[in-house]
């Protein structure tokens, strides 16, 4: 049995955005998993089929760019909600 799985995935990221699926509307249910699932899928591709292509270092560069990105955009995001 896989030792990471999706399902989980999506449990630990309701979880840190403070989110209840019994509380959702079944669209909203619906919609937020689809989103979550499209961004995940995404962050696969770039891993699986970008990454590898790179040299070490550009990998790590690129690694590295994207965390601060991500870093960013929440930091962004938790003061834009105060």
């Amino acid at each position: 049995m896989s030792k990471i799985n999706i399902e989980q995935q999506y449990s630990f990221f309701l979880e840190k955005m403070n989110l209840n699926e019994s509380l959702m509307d079944p669209v909203e249910k619906i919609e937020r998993k689809r989103a979550w699932m499209s961004g995940f899928s995404q962050a696969l591709v770039f891993m699986t089929q970008e990454v590898p292509n790179l040299s070490d270092e550009d990998a790590e560069n690129e690694i590295s760019n994207i965390i601060k990105e991500c870093r960013e955009y929440w930091s962004k995001e938790t003061n834009n909600s105060k």
